[in-house]
């Protein structure tokens, strides 16, 4: 393939199915580092401290709607409130706005991604957005979608 002359090799073809069953027998019991781990149960101020960067943030983000998430993982619950006029966090399934975005997620996961070693500035694969893009939340939304909103999540536990 040559990006520079727009030119393919040729067009993609789907994988068989023998292929793609064969894939999935290869990865079936692979496990993910926090699915592996086993993360200290998350304090009360492990959560709202994850979520710290986002209320912080979300006055100069530029939010023009009302947007309430709410986070949860076994029994940990954690409610943000965003609108322009700034940002809320607290413990619970609380949200203030009609408009609802429910997050559910492993414990585990949600442990790695609130619980960074201190100082911590190298890549890490326990952030919001490699989570999300993994496909390892579960979402369910009563409302539109707020693509600004839903950007402030790449903060959390930051």
């Amino acid at each position: 393939m040559d990006l520079n002359a727009a030119e393919k090799d040729a067009s993609y073809v789907e994988p068989s199915e023998a292929v793609y069953e064969e894939y999935i027998d290869r990865i079936r019991d692979v496990s993910f580092p926090y699915e592996r781990s086993r993360a200290a149960a998350l304090s009360d101020a492990d959560l709202l401290a994850a979520a710290r960067l986002i209320v912080e943030r979300a006055p100069g983000f530029g939010l023009t709607g009302e947007t309430s998430f709410v986070i949860t993982a076994d029994d940990n619950e954690l409610t943000l409130d965003l609108s322009p006029s700034g940002a809320a966090a607290r413990l619970g399934d609380s949200p203030r706005f009609s408009n609802v975005t429910r997050i559910d997620m492993p414990a585990t996961l949600l442990s790695y991604l609130c619980q960074r070693p201190g100082q911590y500035t190298g890549f890490t694969a326990a952030h919001w957005n490699q989570a999300d893009t993994g496909s390892h939340f579960v979402w369910r939304r009563d409302g539109d979608f707020d693509l600004k909103a839903h950007l402030m999540l790449n903060f959390f536990g930051s």
